[in-house]
């Protein structure tokens, strides 16, 4: 165990934040467990555990009941005590009403809860879709075992974007798209305008978490304490936070709020053999908030994607905008806030992945978008304040271009967005068009 988790242990409960409590109490569940555990619940004659998924607080796995195959989601201790206590406005149950506002979407497929009268399964809590509780191991041994919450959803398939070695740019386009299809359903199920102060999915929605980038200040603890202070990580990650700080009062005042996905990462983003988005998985870090924020986190994974990575950073993250822009508007106050948001959910990816690593070395997933992350901030946010200043006026033309109205009516032509990032050599400066 790393000298943090060591030092983290030494807290009392009490002492601890939510963000510590998710790492203490991830699910460490044996496949042979997660096998018990389904023949135990669920009437079928095959019962196979594929493999474990990647995951970042709980525990997924590929299972195969009879000839269907599905996701098995254990979730973390702290949802699981959210449900236990109060199901009906617990995020698992949010989670829930999110997928099901997307079973009738012609243009979304997405994991979708199974009934309990699915199979013939048995349902052991009273709750539709079926929702399990079992008592099981966590990382934390000193707080093993805890009762976790399981659930079984539809498998959709695809491959994760974030393995596809020679993305496509056009890739991000669709990304941008399926964003802004999101964003459509989840207005209709979710209205801001009409909905009650106490409905059930507005607790969940409203509720903390630190991922949601209105609280993106709430990460200086955790840069203060566990960034390294060589190569001015820490120093450029706080130079962030104190621009977010200036800009919040008029965040709060001038950007729209709504029901987002806000993790909609290259790893949670599905395609087909021919790269074309087939499907958005993984609702567990959905929350009310900005909704440029929503379209900034996927800017920023496009910016870490394999067509992101090879220098074509700011031109991925366009291509996203564009997108998202043929479906759904954004005011020119939302996206003059995109860079900074950008800047502010990349600091939380690399802050929060690097304390989770050190509490869970194990899981090496955590470190996927760590060093792109770097390499990202770096570019994006220049610690002299005049070269990045000049550098958003230059990110702001190509993002006004992108949403274009020349280009957005009906094309998902994206040539003219195909720019290296500013760090690689124009050799055609000297006969580029002036204008």
């Amino acid at each position: 165990m790393s000298p943090y988790s060591s030092d983290n242990n030494k807290k009392s409960d009490a002492e601890r934040t939510e963000e510590e409590w998710r790492k203490l109490l991830v699910p460490s569940v044996s496949l042979e467990a997660v096998e018990q555990l389904l023949r135990q619940h669920f009437t079928a004659q095959t019962c196979r555990v594929l493999q474990q998924l990647d995951s970042y607080d709980d525990a997924n796995y590929k299972v195969q009941l009879d000839d269907t195959f599905y996701l098995f989601k254990i979730h973390n201790g702290v949802e699981s005590k959210q449900f236990l206590q109060d199901a009906e406005t617990s995020c698992i149950a949010f989670q829930n009403a999110l997928m099901e506002a997307l079973r009738p979407v012609p243009h979304i497929n997405s994991n979708l809860p199974v009934e309990k009268t699915e199979n013939s399964f048995e349902n052991p809590i009273d709750t539709a879709p079926t929702v399990l509780s079992a008592s099981l191991s966590v990382v934390s041994e000193q707080h093993s075992p805890q009762t976790l919450c399981c659930r079984l959803l539809s498998w959709v398939p695809g491959r994760p974007m974030s393995t596809i070695l020679f993305l496509p740019v056009e890739s991000l386009f669709l990304t941008g798209l399926y964003l802004g299809h999101l964003h459509r359903a989840f207005d209709v199920a979710f209205p801001q305008q009409h909905a009650e102060k106490d409905a059930p999915w507005k607790k969940a929605a409203q509720r903390y978490h630190i991922w949601n980038l209105r609280h993106v200040l709430d990460i200086r603890p955790f840069v203060i304490q566990y960034l390294p202070t060589v190569d001015d990580k820490q120093a450029r990650i706080l130079s962030i936070l104190d621009a977010f700080a200036a800009q919040l009062p008029d965040f709060q005042q001038k950007l729209p709020v709504g029901v987002c996905h806000n993790d909609l990462n290259d790893a949670n983003v599905l395609c087909d053999e021919q790269c074309r988005v087939t499907g958005v998985i993984d609702y567990g870090d959905a929350v009310e908030t900005w909704r440029v924020a929503d379209v900034a986190v996927c800017m920023a994974y496009a910016m870490l994607s394999s067509y992101g990575k090879s220098q074509r950073g700011i031109s991925a993250a366009a291509a996203v905008l564009r997108g998202y822009h043929s479906v759904t508007e954004l005011s020119e106050a939302e996206r003059r806030a995109i860079p900074l948001l950008i800047a502010c959910r990349l600091a939380t990816s690399v802050t929060l992945g690097f304390y989770s690593y050190q509490q869970n070395p194990e899981n090496t997933y955590l470190l996927l978008h760590a060093q792109p992350a770097w390499n990202a901030l770096a570019l994006l946010w220049p610690l002299n304040e005049k070269k990045r200043t000049a550098l958003h006026a230059a990110i702001h033309r190509l993002l006004d271009q992108a949403v274009s109205q020349s280009w957005c009516e009906g094309s998902e032509l994206i040539g003219d967005l195909c720019v290296p990032d500013p760090t690689v050599e124009d050799s055609f400066v000297n006969v580029r068009p002036s204008n």
